[in-house]
């Protein structure tokens, strides 16, 4: 009897362990992967409806798409050697590390977007918006995305480490769908927009009768029928986003050391006491001891606060 209930503690727990760790992946993707989406449209809408950009310059996109793509290549090599660093899998938990230095990094985010709606009528600040923010939100990616694809694969185990892969990518990519279809509702009901003077020229006129949504923005008007909101929405989200991320990190972590503390060593004593009990008895067979022998290795290995 002892030797079934210490195996079946030592399943349970394996299995609790493994799903909070899934769990915890699939929600930092889902931020991340959110979050992602809705700054990158918002800012790439504003290029040229507040910043007065050319709509059709690909020199202009490329200022948000370089310097995003570099940052996030960098950003996931660097995870990739931050998780498997004992240093700091011990102190943070090996992905933690990852999760609250992408989070921390994308609180920039907001306050780069807005001073940069603030002067946009300046030149120079679309340059400043598309480089600074995207910068931001590839090194955020680059961390969080990678941490939590990495957490999911090591709580799956090898035989399923791909299966893990697979459900963190469809729930991060399920999540920039969502946002893609959200930020139409969240451009309606925040940006506004006004014609910047009386006079306008004859291709605007020509076009567009009035200025007051996104809707009535024409690219023959760029210039001259300005949005503001965008801004404020892509701020909003990645505030909220990075909030959440890291109220998330830290109650892992404080949970993981929690864990960690109450594991002490007299813990593993009834478990040696009840090897060489079982040893000692006249009844049992080879096979039984080893059993129990791994039932209680299982045990005494399974430490959440490592996985973290």
């Amino acid at each position: 009897m002892v030797l079934h209930l210490s195996m079946r503690c030592s399943s349970m727990g394996h299995t609790t362990v493994t799903v909070a760790l899934l769990s915890s992946a699939t929600v930092h993707v889902i931020l991340t992967g959110f979050v992602l989406q809705l700054a990158k449209l918002s800012l790439l809408d504003s290029s040229s409806r507040t910043f007065s950009a050319p709509i059709n310059s690909y020199a202009i996109r490329a200022l948000f798409l370089l310097p995003f793509g570099a940052s996030k290549a960098l950003a996931n090599l660097l995870a990739g050697v931050l998780v498997r660093v004992r240093e700091f899998k011990n102190q943070w938990g090996g992905t933690s590390l990852c999760l609250a230095v992408g989070w921390s990094a994308l609180l920039l985010a907001p306050a780069f977007l807005l001073v940069s709606e603030a002067r946009a009528s300046y030149a120079g600040s679309w340059p400043f918006a598309a480089l600074a923010t995207g910068t931001v939100l590839g090194v955020e990616q680059g961390l969080t995305w990678s941490a939590s694809l990495l957490r999911a694969m090591d709580a799956a185990g090898k035989e399923r480490a791909g299966l893990a892969s697979g459900w963190i990518e469809t729930a991060g990519y399920s999540a920039i769908a969502a946002a893609a279809v959200l930020i139409t509702t969240l451009e309606t009901k925040h940006v506004k927009c006004a014609f910047t003077d009386v006079t306008r020229s004859a291709t605007c006129a020509k076009v567009a009768t009035s200025c007051a949504s996104p809707s009535d923005w024409t690219a023959a008007c760029t210039g001259e029928c300005t949005c503001h909101g965008y801004a404020a929405i892509a701020a909003t989200a990645t505030a909220v986003a990075a909030a959440a991320g890291l109220v998330l990190v830290a109650t892992e972590t404080l949970a993981s050391s929690r864990t960690t503390k109450a594991a002490s060593p007299k813990d593993d004593v009834p478990l040696v006491a009840m090897n060489e009990a079982f040893a000692a008895s006249p009844n049992a067979d080879q096979g039984d001891e080893d059993e129990l022998l791994t039932s209680s290795t299982s045990l005494s290995a399974l430490q959440p606060s490592q996985a973290f």
